[in-house]
């Protein structure tokens, strides 16, 4: 068996994994086998979706999170959202930080965990030229992201294009924690609205700061 395993690049793909050499294609979100339906070069019965895996002896709703917290000087009141993806264009952290500032005009306490590599200077530069820098942690690259996650109230995800299903939503839900992610490619498949977590428009800052604050404000309901 020849099997093409894929995310996202459905459309521009299609051609290629469209021929009668692939016998199987594995993607991991329904909107993605839909994609590659809807280019007509592909048979809908060669497409398999085998959803992200999750290792569950590692993200669970026991993992302690305090450890980071004091790591970074927080405390245990403290409303702290936080967002693990590595610095790219379609992760989209220019929302997620205008959110968090609207968040920060009602809540001036709360804290932003910004977890992941890339080139972040620019972000961290204009956010303290604001005066914002002390609420803003970023962490860099961290390896103990069980231990980031549980630390956290929200698990936020801002991206606005290139997911198949994102990683760091799956694994924040494992750990019991509440999503506010934005409705791109397979996220939606797992974020229902108001009863798996929050979800908004892609590229919708107002709608993401009020889920955000929502969730500040209706902590039983977050729960």
């Amino acid at each position: 068996k020849r099997v093409a395993v894929l995310q996202a690049k459905g459309r521009q793909d299609a051609r290629l994994y469209g021929s009668p050499q692939v016998d199987c294609i594995v993607v991991n979100a329904q909107l993605i086998k839909k994609m590659f339906a809807d280019t007509g070069r592909v048979s809908p019965e060669k497409v398999e979706i085998i959803y992200n895996g999750v290792d569950l002896d590692r993200f669970h709703p026991g993992v302690g999170g305090n450890a980071v917290r004091q790591e970074y000087g927080i405390g245990p009141t403290t409303p702290v959202h936080g967002m693990v993806a590595n610095f790219a264009g379609k992760k989209s952290h220019d929302i997620l930080f205008q959110a968090a500032v609207k968040v920060l005009e009602k809540f001036p306490q709360a804290r932003f965990l910004i977890v992941g590599g890339g080139d972040s200077q620019r972000y961290q530069k204009e956010l303290t030229r604001h005066g914002f820098g002390s609420n803003f942690i970023f962490t860099g690259f961290r390896s103990d992201i069980p231990q980031i996650v549980a630390a956290l109230d929200v698990s936020v995800i801002s991206s606005s294009r290139g997911e198949g299903l994102t990683g760091s939503v799956v694994e924040a839900m494992a750990m019991a924690k509440p999503v506010v992610s934005t409705a791109v490619a397979g996220n939606p498949e797992f974020v229902h609205d108001r009863q798996t977590g929050m979800l908004v428009e892609p590229g919708n800052m107002q709608a993401m700061a009020d889920a955000m604050l929502y969730l500040i404000e209706h902590p039983d309901e977050a729960a």
